[in-house]
């Protein structure tokens, strides 16, 4: 599998590892809003470092947007502090192409790129 979720007391980890689909990816969401404990949430990390790249097209981006708002909404999670891990510069233009998807959506949780996973950490963790 090439996407797959580990989940914390308070927090959850999306991996996304090789080449991801729009497929794979709406079963991440679909398994985090299954989860009982998601509202408890204080913060996601997206971590991107093992991946090649997301085979999406310009509609999977749509959906990917429309995915996030989705959780977001059902679950009445307002910002939600989401650090992604990204050491690849094609899969940081896919990220910063979904921000944009995204935003578009009047998303309201907080993402910022960071190149290590102990950054992000340490920043989601910051009140």
């Amino acid at each position: 599998m090439t996407a797959y979720l580990e989940w914390f007391e308070d927090y959850f980890v999306m991996h996304y590892e090789d080449i991801v689909t729009i497929d794979e990816t709406a079963v991440l969401y679909s398994d985090i809003l299954a989860k009982d404990n998601f509202y408890d949430m204080k913060f996601g990390i997206v971590d991107t470092t093992k991946l090649i790249e997301a085979n999406y097209d310009n509609y999977d981006y749509e959906r990917h947007a429309a995915l996030t708002v989705v959780a977001e909404r059902s679950r009445g999670i307002r910002n939600l502090k989401i650090g992604v891990v990204v050491i690849n510069p094609k899969v940081a233009e896919y990220v910063k192409l979904l921000k944009e998807k995204t935003a578009s959506h009047q998303h309201s949780w907080h993402r910022k790129l960071f190149s290590s996973m102990e950054e992000a950490l340490t920043w989601c963790k910051k009140t």
